[in-house]
């Protein structure tokens, strides 16, 4: 009888430190923020700038996104265009 006490006791604590193990995954480490310069600039160059970019003539709904603080501007409603 002691043989399989003691095998149920060493499965019980195997058991529950695999549960406590599981309990607390490792964080992942924080996703650097994109560069706004490198990252965000050349899509937006390259599917924006045309209507939204830095030629006032052409630039529709006054939005300009080739400049990071007027690109991250809330619009009139209030929200933002771009959320960083």
């Amino acid at each position: 009888m002691r043989p399989v006490f003691s095998l149920s006791l060493w499965l019980l604590a195997g058991a529950l430190a695999g549960l406590a193990k599981g309990a607390s995954p490792a964080q992942a480490p924080a996703a650097k923020a994109p560069d706004f310069t490198v990252e965000v600039r050349p899509i937006l160059s390259r599917h924006c700038f045309k209507c939204h970019g830095p030629d006032e003539q052409a630039r529709k709904a006054k939005l300009r996104l080739d400049v990071r603080d007027e690109a991250l501007r809330p619009a009139k409603s209030g929200s933002p265009v771009i959320a960083p």
